[in-house]
């Protein structure tokens, strides 16, 4: 039988492709969870009714008789009108939201800590690029970056994702509470780890966050149509932390 063992491990030179990779991946999963939720609002929903049947009219294919067996399943001539009315109207919402999320990702990525992920997460002992694995698997990352804490006296988690197939197990805990012993019992100076929450795209991650202790910030930034996703500014402080793992 193959021993599958978890670990977490830090980020090597090798890492680079799949941390882009995963970085990009997170964002765009964000706009499919955003387009299933416009998919699903009840808006849309009766928009896309609407237009169905008003193209059922229109092809004039309403059952003429509703009389028996065949009377019934004549409605079955309609079903075309309703799958060819969503295909555009789920076409429409991602051609709207896309850009929100693709400028994202492209954002992320060309990160200054993206462009030699060893090297800048290895600049102070506070900061660093962990992998969390299950045996050869990759399960998911965080990076917390405290390499400016010196001036500014916090840590930020710049990425952190898990693989959707393991997030009902908490892994996602596991690997923040490392990320965060590792940074607050390695420097002094720093006093707080601040991070970005969006409850709406990633509820994996709010819940993890909110059990940790982190506290909601005061700014935001909306993203997608007319600005229906925010994503908050978090914050734990030192002395939030202590007493969570007191």
């Amino acid at each position: 039988m193959e021993n599958k063992t978890p670990r977490i491990r830090t980020l090597v030179t090798a890492d680079k492709k799949l941390a882009l990779f995963v970085v990009g991946k997170a964002n765009l999963e964000s706009l499919a969870v955003a387009n299933q939720q416009v998919y699903s609002h009840p808006f849309a929903l009766g928009l896309w009714m609407l237009l169905s049947f008003g193209f059922i009219y229109i092809m004039n294919w309403w059952p003429t008789s509703y009389r028996g067996a065949l009377g019934i399943l004549g409605y079955l001539k309609t079903l075309p009108a309703f799958a060819s009315i969503a295909v555009p109207l789920m076409f429409l919402v991602d051609w709207i939201n896309r850009p929100y999320f693709e400028q994202r990702t492209q954002d992320a990525i060309k990160e200054k800590d993206m462009y030699d992920p060893v090297k800048y997460y290895s600049q102070s002992p506070a900061s660093g690029f962990w992998i969390f694995e299950y045996g050869d698997t990759f399960v998911g990352f965080i990076a917390l970056d405290a390499n400016d804490a010196g001036k500014t006296r916090k840590g930020i988690i710049r990425h952190f994702y898990i693989e959707e197939a393991y997030r009902k197990t908490g892994i996602q805990e596991d690997l923040l509470n490392h990320a965060l012993t590792n940074a607050f019992e390695k420097s002094s100076v720093v006093e707080s780890i601040e991070a970005v929450d969006a409850l709406g795209l990633t509820p994996y991650l709010h819940g993890c966050y909110e059990r940790a202790g982190f506290c909601l910030g005061t700014e935001y930034q909306s993203t997608g149509f007319r600005g229906w996703w925010r994503y908050y500014n978090i914050i734990l402080r030192r002395k939030d932390w202590k007493k969570s793992n007191n």
